[in-house]
């Protein structure tokens, strides 16, 4: 054996000594994108903030369900993402619905005032329901 082909030899083994063998234990899933745990007290409550506190406290109940959201291992990063930014289209369209529409709709409230008012609720029903069907219906 030459001395390149032996020298070649010598460093595949050592980078498959540090780096494992090529697509050893390789899965389709991102790292850190897998769910850890299942759906335990912690959840449920995560989903009763979202939907009750979301609807009793627009702005602070939503947010506080939101950080449960991202402390909780029983959902992925994608389904923390989804809950998270998913209503905003919709809380956007109730602002111009608010600033654009028959004010009386809303309570006579302006735009900004309808989305903090009722976006909240909105999106955490909206979050709240996309979470029970991952964690309920999906699993």
């Amino acid at each position: 054996m030459s001395r390149g082909a032996r020298h070649g030899c010598e460093l595949r083994s050592v980078a498959t000594h540090v780096q494992g063998l090529p697509f050893d234990d390789y899965d389709d899933e991102l790292p850190g994108d897998e769910a850890e745990a299942s759906v335990g007290w912690w959840e449920l409550v995560t989903l009763l903030v979202l939907v009750i506190a979301g609807a009793g406290l627009p702005v602070l109940g939503w947010l506080t369900g939101i950080a449960m959201l991202h402390a909780s291992r029983a959902w992925t990063e994608r389904d923390a993402r989804i809950a998270t930014l998913g209503p905003l289209p919709v809380v956007v369209a109730i602002g111009a619905w608010a600033g654009l529409g028959d004010p009386g709709v809303l309570l006579h409230l302006g735009p900004i005032a309808a989305m903090l008012v009722f976006g909240g609720a909105v999106a955490g029903l909206l979050g709240g329901a996309y979470l029970t069907v991952r964690a309920f219906v999906l699993t």
